[in-house]
């Protein structure tokens, strides 16, 4: 099924890997590094709204992320396929 991450305040790394069924990362504060790699399927994959105070990154996420109109605001540096939805 989808993984929905919403409003999670964390200090630490999130990765989301291998899921068919969509992801949903959204809302969250986060403290270190978010990984969204690897989840492959029909659903969307979204990542949005999130603020994080370390490096976003995404590979191999088809379809490719999205975030939906609502940026991510990412303090380190934002790479492959999220490296269009985030700004400083």
């Amino acid at each position: 099924g989808a993984v929905t991450v919403n409003g999670l305040k964390e200090n630490g790394t999130i990765t989301l890997s291998a899921n068919t069924g969509g992801v949903d990362l959204s809302g969250i504060s986060l403290s270190g590094l978010a990984h969204v790699q690897d989840n492959t399927g029909t659903a969307p994959v979204t990542v949005s709204g999130n603020t994080i105070n370390g490096s976003l990154y995404c590979t191999g996420d088809t379809p490719a992320p999205g975030d939906g109109g609502t940026v991510n605001i990412v303090a380190g540096v934002a790479t492959g396929q999220c490296a269009g939805l985030a700004k400083r």
